[in-house]
């Protein structure tokens, strides 16, 4: 593999690891602890104390993963990623747009009724 592309795939395995090692981390060194505690201090660790561990863009890699672990954990936990999706429950989604070839009246869009032919030519009419 060229040089640019393995610095790639090496920074989305450390980011990936770090993640990973986020979970890990939360369920492991604090178990009674509150969730959003929790995923507060698996930030902390990824940010302030990885870095210093693992030097080289490995260990900032393996500290983003457990940045973004921990803030997921913490989003999930103070309930703000619940609040986004009610708040987006308004808007259509993706699948809610009707398809154009499944609606119901084809003379809407072609003006043609449904028993008519594209191209086909009137009889009373001279061409």
């Amino acid at each position: 593999m060229g040089g640019m592309g393995s610095g790639v795939i090496m920074e989305i395995v450390g980011i990936t690891a770090g993640a990973a090692m986020g979970r890990i981390v939360s369920s492991k060194l604090f178990p009674s602890m509150n969730a959003s505690l929790k995923s507060a201090a698996v930030m902390g660790i990824g940010a302030f104390l990885m870095p210093k561990l693992i030097k080289g863009s490995m260990g900032a890699n393996l500290g983003a993963g457990m940045i973004a672990s921990g803030g997921l954990g913490v989003l999930q936990g103070t309930g703000v990623l619940g609040a986004i999706d009610d708040a987006m429950e308004g808007f259509p989604s993706v699948g809610a747009i009707q398809d154009i070839g499944a609606m119901d009246d084809s003379d809407e869009i072609t003006g043609l009724e449904a028993d008519d032919e594209m191209g086909a030519m009137d009889e009373d009419e001279d061409y």
